[in-house]
């Protein structure tokens, strides 16, 4: 089964996170302080899972410690609003920006760990790396039509913005995550009144 890593420096944020998890019915994460510590422990489990972290350790960076693990274990970085790590999107890696919501974080983690999909309604950056049998914790999959609004309302941010299709769908999340309205629903009206 695959398992929850945290992986930080102090110990009073991996214990704010842990409580954050376990309050929302997540499994007992594993708390580690180092990269080396993660490496360790993912020795004795090669079944995967999550590694929650910020951009940098003491140790090693996010990056090092995703080039290191097996292809099993997907990283959530939490990084600091004033702290942009620059991350080119991979297979394997999310990235979340705090100030983040309990819900959120523990939505996302229980998404990567059961789906290895991030969750819907979450602001993130991130290449696919799914195992063939996965499938979203969403009930909902999107139709063709709904494919074809989200591709026109990127395009159309990409082309009015100069923004990269990963930053225009970035957009479209954050403003479905502020307004509360469903992504799709921020896509049709970005086509129907514009930005």
């Amino acid at each position: 089964m695959r398992r929850i890593t945290l992986a930080f420096t102090k110990a009073e944020v991996a214990a704010k996170v842990k409580s954050v998890l376990i309050g929302a019915g997540l499994p007992e994460p594993i708390v580690c302080t180092s990269g080396a510590a993660v490496l360790k422990t993912t020795l004795m489990d090669a079944s995967g899972g999550v590694v929650v972290l910020p951009p940098r350790l003491t140790d090693m960076s996010a990056l090092d410690l995703l080039n290191l693990l097996p292809d099993t274990y997907d990283l959530l970085v939490i990084q600091g609003t004033g702290v942009r790590a620059n991350f080119d999107p991979r297979p394997g890696l999310t990235i979340v920006d705090t100030p983040l919501p309990g819900a959120v974080l523990a939505d996302m983690v229980s998404s990567l760990l059961y789906s290895r999909r991030p969750a819907e309604n979450a602001y993130f950056i991130r290449s696919e790396r799914v195992a063939p049998e996965a499938k979203p914790l969403s009930a909902h999959k999107r139709s063709q039509e709904e494919e074809r609004l989200l591709g026109e309302a990127k395009q159309r941010l990409m082309k009015e913005q100069g923004l990269t299709e990963n930053q225009a769908h970035r957009q479209l999340q954050k403003r479905s995550m502020e307004t509360g309205i469903r992504l799709i629903d921020v896509a049709s009206r970005v086509l129907k009144e514009g930005w």
